[in-house]
C-alpha cells in the first residue's frame, strides 16, 4: 500500500508540472542593452544657412532715374567700379529736407557703429592680457587647464565680436559716403548730374532685383555686393535652447552638399528673439546664433541650407545609458533591469541627456543590462527573453 501510494503521489507531482509548463506564460522577448563607459556630448540640433560676412546694401540716395544696370549676379566688381547711375529730378524745399535727413541718420548710424567697433576692440584687448596672465600662470602650475581653456575661449570670441563690430562699421561707412555723395549731387547740379554708385569693396554681385532702367524712390535697394568666399553661417533656435549657447561652442555643419562635415564654432548668440510660426502652426520664439566655418569650401555660397549640430557639453569617458530606456515613476527616472531571466525597476539618477544616450549618476553599474523601448505589459519581475 505505501508503495503504491508513493506512485499516486509521484504521478500526481509529474501531472502538476506537465500542467504548469503548459499553462506557463512565455517570456516577453525584449530588446536589451549594457550600461557602458564612453564620450557623450548634448548637442542641439537646427537648420541654418550661410550668408556673406561682409554684405553691402546699395540703395538709392535719392528719387530719381536710374540707367540700366549692365553688371549681372556673380560678377567680379573693385572697389570703385561704377555700379549704377542715378539722375535725380529737381527736388524742392521739402525732399531736400527729406535727402539730408538720410544723410543725418547715416551719419548716426556710421558713429554707433564706430562706437561698437570701438568697445570690441577694448574688450578683445582686455581678453588678450587676461590670456597671457592665464597663460604665465598655467606654466607655473598656479592656473589650471579648464582656466587656460576658458581664457583661450574667451579671446577668441572677443577677437570675432571685434572683426563683426569693425565690418559693421565699415558697411554703415559706405552707407553714410553713399548718402553724402546724392545730397552734394543733388546740391551742386540737379536734374542735370548724375549720381554714380561705386562698389565699397571688393568681392561680387550677389544680387540685383531688378536691371532695368526705370524710376526709384529715395532708399530703395538696388543691389547687394560682398565676397562671397568669406562668409559665416546663422542658426534659429529655440530661445530655451539659446540660453545653454555659449561663444566658442563647437558647431557640425552636415548636409550641405559635401562628403563630410564641416566644422565651426559660434561666434555670438543674438541678445534679441522673435516669434516665427513652425511647420506644424505652433508659434515659436526663436534666436539667431552666427557662427564661423573653418576652411570654408568654395563651393559654399550666400544662402546656401545646412544642418547644424550645435555641442553645448561633451565628455570622453562617463557612465551612459540608452534614453530610450528611460521611464518616469515616481517623478524622477527609472529603467527595467534584467538580471536572472527576470526584469526589475530599479531607480536611476541621471545627469546630462544626448539625442540617444544619457549620463547615469546613480543607480547602476557599468556592464548592467537594461531592456530599452518597455512596452506598457512589461510589469516588475516579469520573465523576458533578451535580443
Amino acid at each position: 500500500m505505501g508503495r503504491k501510494r508513493l506512485f499516486v503521489v509521484v504521478g500526481v507531482v509529474l501531472v502538476a508540472l506537465v500542467l504548469y509548463a503548459a499553462m506557463r506564460p512565455e517570456p516577453v522577448r525584449v530588446e536589451a542593452s549594457k550600461v557602458v563607459r564612453g564620450p557623450l556630448e548634448v548637442t542641439i540640433d537646427e537648420k541654418g544657412e550661410t550668408r556673406v560676412r561682409d554684405r553691402f546694401t546699395i540703395a538709392a540716395p535719392a528719387s530719381g532715374n536710374l540707367a540700366r544696370i549692365e553688371i549681372r549676379e556673380g560678377d567680379r566688381v573693385a572697389k570703385g567700379d561704377v555700379l549704377a547711375r542715378l539722375v535725380p529730378p529737381p527736388l524742392d524745399a521739402r525732399q531736400k529736407g527729406e535727402v539730408k535727413a538720410m544723410v543725418a541718420a547715416a551719419d548716426a548710424a556710421a558713429r554707433s557703429a564706430e562706437a561698437r567697433a570701438a568697445a570690441a576692440g577694448s574688450a578683445w584687448d582686455l581678453a588678450r592680457r587676461e590670456l597671457e596672465r592665464v597663460t604665465k600662470l598655467a606654466a607655473e602650475g598656479i592656473a589650471s587647464a579648464e582656466d587656460l581653456d576658458r581664457a583661450r575661449s574667451a579671446e577668441d570670441s572677443a577677437r570675432r565680436e571685434l572683426d563683426g563690430a569693425r565690418h559693421s562699421a565699415r558697411a554703415a561707412a559706405y552707407e553714410l559716403e553713399a548718402a553724402r555723395s546724392g545730397l552734394l549731387s543733388l546740391e551742386s547740379g540737379g536734374a542735370n548730374r548724375a549720381i554714380e554708385l561705386v562698389a565699397p569693396a571688393d568681392g561680387e554681385v550677389l544680387s540685383i532685383p531688378d536691371r532695368s532702367a526705370r524710376v526709384v524712390r529715395a532708399g530703395e535697394t538696388l543691389m547687394a555686393v560682398g565676397n562671397s568666399r568669406d562668409i559665416e553661417i546663422v542658426i534659429e533656435v529655440l530661445s530655451a535652447d539659446a540660453v545653454r549657447i555659449r561663444p566658442g561652442n563647437t558647431i557640425r555643419i552636415e548636409d550641405w552638399g559635401g562628403d563630410k562635415p564641416l566644422a565651426g564654432s559660434v561666434k555670438v548668440v543674438e541678445p534679441g528673439g522673435f516669434r516665427k510660426i513652425s511647420a506644424l502652426g505652433i508659434e515659436e520664439q526663436r534666436v539667431r546664433v552666427v557662427g564661423d566655418i573653418r576652411d570654408a569650401p568654395a563651393e559654399l555660397g550666400d544662402g546656401y541650407r545646412i544642418e547644424a549640430k550645435i555641442v553645448v557639453w561633451s565628455a570622453e569617458s562617463v557612465l551612459k545609458i540608452p534614453v530610450s530606456a528611460l521611464a518616469r515613476k515616481d517623478g524622477g527616472w527609472s529603467v527595467f533591469r534584467v538580471e536572472g531571466g527576470r526584469v526589475k525597476s530599479v531607480p536611476v539618477k541621471i545627469g546630462q541627456r544626448g539625442r540617444t544616450d544619457a549620463e547615469l549618476l546613480e543607480g547602476l553599474a557599468d556592464g548592467a543590462v537594461v531592456v530599452v523601448h518597455p512596452g506598457n505589459e512589461l510589469l516588475d519581475g516579469a520573465r523576458v527573453a533578451a535580443e
